[in-house]
């Protein structure tokens, strides 16, 4: 009788130990997919967009979070004034400021999408004003300071991954999610080409060239 009440006790714990295995992460901790930023126009179809959001539950649930959860990096509004720590006591000083490589804070609209193996297609951010989907888009390939040679290039940095859905007009499902790497920043960045290690045996060939054996 004292083992039937002892099984009963501990029973209720026991199956609480299994339940807690069967939890998952959320279902968009797994996004497979992987997109990258695209600079081509595509018409934003509302009408069609709408009516498969209604239809996917999933991305409805996630556009209910994702102005929760993301905040975009919104840049000082007046862009020559920004704090700079030199080590002062007193904190950071506000000083003018000013970038050389051109740069513009961009909503993101548009992706590329890889779907299969080297086949790729255009998809529509879903409601960007609602996913909060900013980059900093690097205006032009070098910087406009007088002096610096070809070797400096402005190059994105500061690289974030967020998750965003997409609709893809031409591949079925329409509706998909994935993550995506947006920068924040572009600095000039100074590029050199570098020669090709040469081996050992190499020189010695080259040595034994130059006394012509």
């Amino acid at each position: 009788m004292r083992q039937s009440i002892f099984f009963l006790a501990v029973l209720p714990y026991v199956l609480g130990l299994f339940e807690k295995k069967c939890i998952v992460d959320p279902i968009e901790n797994r996004w497979p997919d992987m997109g990258k930023i695209c600079h081509d126009p595509l018409e934003y179809n509302h009408i069609a967009i709408e009516q498969a959001i209604l239809d996917d539950q999933e991305i409805q649930m996630y556009l209910e979070d994702a102005s929760k959860i993301y905040q975009p990096a919104v840049p000082y509004d007046d862009p020559y004034i920004c704090p700079l720590d030199i080590g002062n006591p007193s904190g950071p000083q506000i000083v003018e400021c000013g970038s050389i490589c051109p740069n513009s804070y961009t909503n993101l609209t548009t992706v590329w999408y890889e779907y299969e193996l080297g086949r790729t297609t255009v998809c529509n951010v879903i409601r960007p004003w609602q996913q909060i989907v900013y980059y900093m888009q690097c205006g032009t390939k070098y910087p406009l300071v007088d002096g610096m040679d070809n070797s400096f290039q402005c190059v994105p940095e500061d690289i974030i991954r967020r998750k965003i859905a997409v609709y893809c007009p031409n591949i079925v499902p329409q509706c998909r999610k994935m993550d995506i790497d947006l920068p924040q920043h572009c600095a000039a960045s100074k590029f050199q080409c570098r020669q090709k290690k040469i081996s050992q045996q190499s020189r010695l060939d080259n040595l034994f060239a130059s006394f012509g054996w």
